[in-house]
């Protein structure tokens, strides 16, 4: 048996240091299958006291908003954010339905809640990073604010996604600004965190107010600095230094919140679907925290690095393993679970993930594979998809040569239909041709 899977073994049967452990495994998943068996880093269900409040209110507002009656959402892998928002543009739309995802030109499955949270994760990088309804900002995302955007209300859409990841014990929409999170919570312009611009310009004039000193009033009657100051409505005759925080704050207020107001309350719309706001009357700081709504700016790590192209990151085994980026908004539903499979001799399948027990599968022959050798089949597994199932190589092939024609065959359907809709508008108009023709022979006539 091979270094790799003893290792495995070994830490299953007793507690070990994550740190020792990863000093004498040779590859990148190991240390990470390591500290999730051991339970000690990424996936402890205690709940700190802040996390508990959180957990609860969402619970209560699951009880009392869902009903068991489901709603299947067919969705497309490759445009998870265009498939949601179709669905949500239609009369028959209830949010309040259970959730059961079924990804399209995908195996069937049965989903317990892995399929649905990763819909969810999908549907919030769409959103924060293609969808060009944000850019990213110092400190987290901002809304664009386009008008087409906001007349088509796109971002009560994107309000009503959130809400619904956040009460469907999904995963956390947080990519938000901080002070974006709480002008969407409801908080007032003075508590609001806004202390960085996003447009260069005014960084670079905040930049020369710090270093004015006595030279402030040449700076401020410079043709930049007036046209600046007119788009804030800054009209103080004589402004001094003491003026400087406040001038400071405004122009952030602007830039970050202001211009932006709204797709900010067109986004407070939608979380409030659920009455989701209102539940965190009481403790609000909750809903716009690290835990919801706002950015993470600690991003998960490798715990060592990369000996070689093609090993996989922890973010990458984690979204493998749980269908989860970072931990939800709840906590962790459940610690992970580590087994191993027998296989028949010869056999070359690949570990498999189970995302709604969050269990990884794997099998014993790669017991008798070099430490490269199985973070290249983990590499394989789970970047590349192979781990869906359990497939061996040649089975893999044939499994993606068959949902490729699926797909062409899906295509060609497509092309048909509108072919034939454009034969039959070309009959419309043809006819519609032939009955003016009559009319103008019959007034001719008369």
């Amino acid at each position: 048996m091979s270094l790799a899977v003893q290792t495995c073994l070994q830490v299953q049967s007793k507690d070990c240091d994550e740190k020792q452990s990863c000093q004498y495994i040779g590859c990148n998943c190991l240390p990470i299958l390591s500290c999730v068996i051991c339970h000690k880093v990424f996936f402890s269900i205690l709940f700190s006291e802040k996390e508990a409040k959180l957990k609860q209110i969402v619970s209560d507002l699951y009880e009392n908003n869902i009903k068991p009656e489901t709603k299947v959402y067919n969705i497309r892998r490759t445009n998870v954010w265009g498939s949601l928002k179709e669905k949500m543009s239609r009369k028959s739309f209830d949010p309040c339905k259970t959730v059961e995802t079924k990804f399209i030109g995908e195996e069937e499955t049965v989903d317990m809640g892995g399929p649905r949270n990763e819909m969810f994760r999908l549907a919030l990088s769409d959103i924060f990073e293609h969808s060009g309804l944000f850019e990213m900002g110092p400190g987290g995302y901002l809304p664009t604010a386009s008008s087409v955007s906001v007349c088509n209300r796109d971002y009560v859409s994107v309000g009503v996604v959130f809400a619904m990841s956040i009460v469907h014990r999904g995963p956390a929409p947080n990519g938000l600004h901080p002070g974006i999170a709480q002008a969407v919570c409801g908080r007032d312009l003075e508590h609001l965190n806004a202390e960085e611009p996003k447009e260069p310009r005014l960084a670079q004039f905040l930049q020369k107010l710090d270093n004015a000193g006595e030279n402030l009033s040449d700076i401020l009657q410079d043709e930049e600095a007036m046209n600046i100051l007119e788009t804030i409505g800054w009209t103080k005759a004589s402004t001094t230094s003491e003026d400087v925080p406040t001038l400071k704050r405004t122009i952030c207020l602007h830039d970050i919140i202001l211009k932006r107001k709204t797709a900010i309350d067109q986004i407070h719309q939608g979380l409030g679907i659920f009455g989701l706001i209102d539940a965190f009357d009481e403790n609000p700081s909750l809903l716009d925290s690290r835990n919801c709504l706002t950015s993470r700016t600690r991003k998960l790590q490798l715990m060592r690095p990369h000996k070689y192209e093609g090993s996989v990151s922890l973010k990458e085994f984690i979204i493998f393993v749980t269908s989860f980026k970072t931990k939800p908004p709840t906590g962790w539903p459940m610690q992970p679970l580590i087994q191993f499979r027998r296989c028949e001799e010869g056999c070359s399948c690949f570990p498999r993930a189970n995302t709604c027990s969050f269990t990884l599968t794997l099998p014993e022959h790669m017991a008798r594979l070099t430490k490269k050798e199985f973070d290249m089949k983990m590499k394989r597994a789970i970047r590349d998809g192979w781990g869906a199932k359990v497939f061996t190589e040649e089975e893999f092939i044939l499994e993606k040569e068959a949902q490729q024609k699926k797909r062409d065959d899906a295509e060609l359907k497509k092309e048909e239909r509108r072919k034939q809709r454009e034969s039959r508008k070309a009959d419309e108009m043809a006819m519609a041709a032939q009955k003016r023709e009559k009319q103008k022979k019959k007034k001719a006539v008369v």
